[in-house]
């Protein structure tokens, strides 16, 4: 197996990285700061409205696994898409996409 001068695999390149970073850090730090914000919200909640606390927090679970589907679907979908669109294969209700 190839690697780089810096012991790296041949398939991972310096620059691919840097643009890879460029490109995801902005994405982690908008995911972070909604967790921030939800946890913010709930120190307040707790320091102003105890009893109803356990209600939020409860909330919180369904609609974060809801989104975490929701957003997983619509990436492998669009991956999906993609690489059909670049394979060259057929779209249609046949292959399971409507259109390319």
């Amino acid at each position: 197996m190839r690697t780089h001068r810096l012991g790296w695999p041949a398939w991972a390149r310096p620059a691919d990285i840097a643009d890879l970073l460029r490109l995801s850090v902005p994405i982690a730090f908008t995911r972070m700061s909604q967790m921030l914000m939800a946890v913010t919200d709930a120190v307040v909640l707790g320091q102003y409205a105890p009893g109803e606390l356990p209600y939020i927090l409860n909330s919180w679970l369904p609609m974060g696994v809801s989104l975490g589907l929701g957003l997983g679907i619509l990436l492998g979908v669009h991956v999906r898409r993609k690489a059909a669109a670049s394979s060259g294969a057929a779209c249609g209700p046949a292959s399971g996409l409507a259109s390319c």
